[in-house]
């Protein structure tokens, strides 16, 4: 098990470097992230980092996001996952019959209520 800081403006496509050590391309199974999004750089980096280091065939991201905090930037962060070639799942617990309800729309209201959702950040698996 590794933790380290990561540096997304250090960031380069062919070397993930985490902290003071550089990771080979395959060594992230897990990824965990928290509320990373809360500038326009985040909506573009974010998904930028992402597709550079699950690059195992079952490597996977978990990431908790506070849904409509910023409704426009989480917008702009979904296509950019789906542009990167990156699938995203909501998470629901299993076996729980009662599951949050689906979110309303964005900018559907002045002051949406915010809740966390966990998702599920995974390469696309293409055919080839």
């Amino acid at each position: 098990l590794s933790c380290g800081e990561f540096d997304w403006d250090a960031f380069d496509d062919d070397d993930v470097t985490v902290g003071d050590g550089a990771f080979a391309e395959d060594d992230f199974d897990v990824v965990l992230g928290s509320d990373l999004v809360y500038d326009e750089s985040g909506t573009h980096m974010l998904p930028k980092v992402l597709f550079g280091v699950l690059r195992k065939p079952h490597a996977v991201c978990y990431y908790a996001h506070t849904k409509h905090r910023y409704d426009s930037l989480d917008l702009d962060f979904f296509e950019q996952l789906d542009l990167r070639g990156l699938a995203i799942e909501e998470m629901r617990q299993p076996g729980v019959l009662e599951t949050p309800p689906p979110s309303p729309p964005p900018f559907e209201s002045l002051f949406p209520d915010q809740r966390i959702a966990v998702y599920k950040i995974t390469r696309r698996i293409t055919d080839g």
